[in-house]
């Protein structure tokens, strides 16, 4: 119940420094926390943990969402199957870079899982979706990555 609550708490703090760099920063500097936080569960904890960082974080974004609902919460959870068959055949556990390399792997699927659902109910360019969307969070997702990943360690460290 302890490391739920960790969950939570640190969920919370991410989506809420999601929104105010968004708000305060603008459309360029949109890191996606809440997928590191899910790769970070999923490696540290297991799969079962990573599966409730994934609904509680999306749970809190569809909730601020203009989306449809569910939309975050799914492309989560396909990002924790994901991250779950990299870590069981793929992944090298001394490497920090592999990690890094996961996160912008998942960006990419999280922003087309979205892209894709969202074309059901709207037309969306894709150059505009690249420009906006995924260049950003690509990019920034990635270079915070790294640091993101040691502070969320300390913190789970001292807490949990």
């Amino acid at each position: 119940m302890r490391k739920i609550i960790v969950i939570a708490i640190l969920v919370f703090i991410c989506f809420m420094i999601e929104f105010f760099s968004f708000n305060f920063l603008g459309r360029w500097f949109k890191p996606n926390l809440s997928l590191v936080l899910i790769v970070f569960f999923n490696f540290y904890w297991g799969t079962r943990y990573g599966l409730v960082t994934a609904v509680l974080s999306g749970l809190i974004k569809d909730s601020f969402s203009a989306n449809p609902f569910g939309l975050n919460i799914v492309s989560f959870i396909i990002c924790v199957y994901l991250t779950t068959f990299i870590r069981r055949h793929l992944y090298y556990l001394s490497s920090s870079t592999s990690r890094i390399q996961i996160v912008l792997i998942l960006c990419i699927v999280n922003v087309l899982t979205q892209y894709s659902i969202n074309a059901f109910y709207s037309s969306i360019e894709f150059d505009e979706m690249f420009l906006y969307l995924i260049l950003p969070e690509l990019v920034i997702t990635t270079l915070i990555a790294g640091y993101s990943f040691q502070k969320i360690k300390a913190f789970v460290l001292k807490v949990a």
